[in-house]
């Protein structure tokens, strides 16, 4: 079975609707404009970026979810993360936002490529593995005073 491409996506929900380019262009607010759509109907462009994404959501009427499933193939899961895991994530990134070299190592992984991050977390989990072989405790986040 094959995946329907972007601007097969675009093309159906627009026919299913009974929209014109114009109006998505008027039902985004203006915020995308009916030459962009006619673009992603001709399948001239097919890698969006995250604002045209929404503002072609909104235009559409549908989730911004199914689009990005439309741009990237992804089928997202609908199950949202447990309050337990959103704590848990929110809790290191206050960490994070406390520490600037912390901050700064952040920034550095952002701006590497998928390899060298790969590279670093098989680092960090190695380096764990030798942490818990040992006997070593974690270290603390605590900074004495």
């Amino acid at each position: 079975m094959n995946r329907e491409g972007f601007d097969e996506y675009v093309r159906r929900v627009m026919k299913q609707k009974g929209l014109k380019a114009v109006d998505v262009e008027r039902n985004s607010g203006n915020k995308i404009d009916r030459s962009h759509v006619s673009k992603f109907m001709r399948g001239v462009e097919t890698n969006p970026s995250a604002n045209a994404m929404m503002a072609l959501a909104a235009g559409l009427g549908v989730n911004g979810h199914e689009i990005f499933s439309a741009v990237t193939g992804c089928v997202l899961d609908d199950s949202r993360p447990r309050l337990s895991e959103v704590l848990e994530f929110l809790s290191l990134v206050e960490k994070v936002a406390a520490d600037p070299e912390l901050v700064e190592a952040v920034r550095g992984m952002v701006g590497l490529p998928q390899k060298g991050r790969a590279a670093i977390m098989k680092m960090l989990s190695l380096h764990g593995e030798v942490r818990q072989a040992t006997g070593q405790k974690r270290p603390s986040s605590k900074k004495k005073r």
